[in-house]
């Protein structure tokens, strides 16, 4: 499922052939978000760690 949608949204074509404007905005929010929770939950994890030592 979601390698499909990933698949849709990176090579999604419009009727000129190129990539849909909408669907690379949508992918480059979405790897944000990913890279933003990643380094909050980090951030989280080293804060428990540190309070552990």
């Amino acid at each position: 499922m979601i390698a499909s949608l990933l698949r849709h949204v990176l090579f999604g074509r419009t009727e000129s052939g190129g990539p849909d404007a909408r669907l690379l905005a949508f992918a480059r929010g979405l790897a944000f978000g990913a890279l933003v929770g990643a380094a909050i939950a980090g951030s989280g994890v080293w804060n428990r760690r540190r309070r552990n030592l």
